[in-house]
């Protein structure tokens, strides 16, 4: 995904045209292109792309700041697709194909159902905090 992700941005050359600013359009099409992605496959992504904002963005006002904020929404929605994909072992547990009893069952459900579920809640509340704190400093750039 790393050389996919690597691969896909590096290729917007820079035109070299003052009125084109190569960085926004850069950070605008990357957030086209993870917002399309399924959560896993967005946070492999942005994972791969964690240095273009850390080093090739930092002309683009509060793109760091964005990059977080896909980062924090995308592992919340990462934690609830995981605790999706294990809710299945309610209802397997005991079965022939399966080597856990009904008692590891329901410890894993509720590891899934409470904590995991409450961290994704709590970043996706950070993340439109984080927004907000975002647009503050918008608005006192833009007064500026």
């Amino acid at each position: 995904m790393e050389v996919v992700a690597r691969a896909v941005v590096d290729g917007f050359e820079d035109t070299g045209n003052d009125g084109h600013n190569f960085e926004e359009t850069r950070d605008r099409f990357i957030e086209q292109w993870v917002s399309g992605l399924e959560p896993a496959a967005r946070l492999a992504a942005l994972m791969a792309l964690d240095r273009i904002y850390t080093n090739d963005l930092v002309s683009v006002l509060l793109a760091a700041d964005r990059f977080i904020v896909y980062m924090i929404d995308t592992f919340a929605e990462v934690i609830r697709l995981i605790g999706e994909h294990l809710s299945y072992v309610k209802v397997s547990s005991g079965g022939p194909d399966t080597s856990f009893d009904e008692k590891f069952a329901a410890e894993l459900a509720a590891l899934i159902d409470s904590p995991m579920t409450a961290r994704a809640n709590d970043l996706s509340s950070k993340a439109r905090q984080f927004v907000n704190l975002q647009r503050t400093a918008e608005s006192e750039e833009s007064r500026e």
